[in-house]
Parts: C-alpha cells; sequence; structure tokens
C-alpha cells in the first residue's frame, strides 16, 4: 500500500489519498477529519466521515433556512463541527475553482476595433 499526502491551504484543506492495489482497486481521501471522498460511498460524493450524509445535503439544508439544530436533530449522527466541516470543504472547493471566461465571436470582434 502505497500512501500519498498533498497539503493545499495550511491547517484548512489537508489531502490524503490511499491506493491499494487488489481484485478491486479502492480510492480513498481524507478532507480534514470529518469529511471523506470514498469511491465505494455514494459514487464518491463528498461525505461526512463514517456517515452516508452527502456535504451537498448538509449544504443545501443550511442553503434552504435549516438551522443548526434542525440538522442536528434531523441526522442523529451529525456534530457541529461536521457542519463547520462541510462548510469549510465548501469554502475550500469554490477558493480553488478556476472560471474562465469565452467571449463570443461577436465580442472578440468589436474589441478589436
Amino acid at each position: 500500500m502505497s500512501q500519498v499526502a498533498f497539503a493545499g491551504v495550511p491547517g484548512v484543506w489537508q489531502l490524503e489519498a490511499w491506493v491499494r492495489s487488489s481484485r478491486s482497486s479502492e480510492v480513498r481521501m481524507t478532507i480534514t477529519d470529518r469529511i471523506e471522498v470514498n469511491a465505494k460511498v455514494l459514487m464518491g460524493k463528498p461525505v461526512i466521515r463514517g456517515t452516508r450524509i452527502p456535504v451537498e445535503l448538509v449544504l443545501r439544508k443550511l442553503g434552504e433556512g435549516a438551522g443548526e439544530s434542525e440538522l442536528l436533530d434531523a441526522y442523529p449522527k451529525l456534530t457541529r463541527e461536521d457542519i463547520q466541516a462541510a462548510i469549510r470543504y465548501a469554502a475550500d472547493t469554490v477558493a480553488q475553482e478556476e472560471t474562465v471566461f469565452l467571449g463570443s465571436s461577436k465580442t472578440a470582434a468589436s474589441s478589436k476595433k
């Protein structure tokens, strides 16, 4: 088994990947100690570690106006720290996103005049 460690934003975005070669290769990534990506759990979507609660679900519920206490009541395995980790994960993901603007040929032609 080989272990590879990657570091992005110190203290927030720590990513470890374990790759195990066997009959069924497994790729598992740990994003902080609370968020996990595992190809065998929800098709590789980021989840709260040790659960099948997707980070996306937590973020959507918060975005729809659910409060922390509502989430904790609805999902007993969820903790306050898990909710905070999901928000940090989203912020880190957006921070690392690159946006490329493609202008139409009409816009490109106008700018050459």
